[in-house]
Order: structure tokens, then sequence, then C-alpha cells
């Protein structure tokens, strides 16, 4: 599904039906403790989590729309936090699984968002860990 918007073509992560609705997601993770976040993350708990989810509602609520799906920005931070709009889609996901009577349970469920959410984080983190001890190493940075 592909989409322009400012002129350039926007494409979100994922579509999913589920129980009769249609989501459209799109999922960000943001470094809380960067220093471009610093003066945000300094203000409360998930601020830059919130910032996030108000960026990617304004970039694809309108396709949301056009495709008639309920527009979820799932926002991430490296520390850990989930944004309120992801954490809300997760209660929704159970709510529906215990529902519709799926092969997992709604524990089950839940565990295993909350696994996925944390794999994703970790690799990532590592990933930009990773780069940038290389950077470092090359340079000769201790």
């Amino acid at each position: 599904m592909m989409f322009y918007k400012f002129g350039r073509k926007i494409r979100p992560d994922l579509f999913v039906e589920i129980g009769g609705k249609a989501f459209l997601i799109d999922v960000t993770v943001r470094h809380a403790l960067a220093p471009s976040h610093i003066s945000l993350s300094s203000q409360s708990s998930l601020r830059v989590a919130s910032q996030a989810e108000l960026e990617k509602t304004n970039l694809y609520s309108g396709l949301a729309d056009h495709v008639r799906a309920t527009f979820v920005p799932f926002a991430v931070e490296t520390t850990g936090g989930i944004g309120v709009q992801a954490f809300a889609f997760i209660k929704q996901m159970i709510t529906i699984a215990s529902r519709t009577r799926n092969v997992w349970s709604p524990k089950e469920l839940v565990n295993e968002i909350y696994r996925s959410i944390t794999c994703a984080v970790i690799k990532g983190n590592y990933t930009i860990f990773s780069s940038n001890k290389n950077r470092s190493d090359q340079r000769g940075v201790i």
C-alpha cells in the first residue's frame, strides 16, 4: 500500500485485519536519550514516544481514512517505554483475542507481544552500539 504526501511516497509498516476491524500500523523506535531528544524526554516519561505518535498520526491519518482503517502509531523508546497508543492497541488485541478464541490465550498473546517488542528494541540497540563502536575503533577512539 503506497500513498503520496507532500510529494513523497509513504508506506505504513502493517495493515492488520482482525475481529472485523482494520488497522493501519506504523512502527517507530526512538532513542529518548539522544541529544536531539534530551530536552523533550526530560519533561516527562514517554514524551519522546508521544511526540513520535503525533508525527506518525499527522503523516498517516489520511491514508487510514482512505482505506477505512484505524491508524495506530506504534511508538517505542529504546529505554523500554511503549507509547500510549501502542499500549492501547496491545490491550485491544488482547480483548479481540479473548473474544475470538485464537490459538493463543490472551496471556500468551501478551507475553508474545512484549517479547517481540523487547527483542526488536534489543536488536536495534545492539546495531546502534555496534555501529558506533566500529566507527570509534576505526578512528582510534577508546
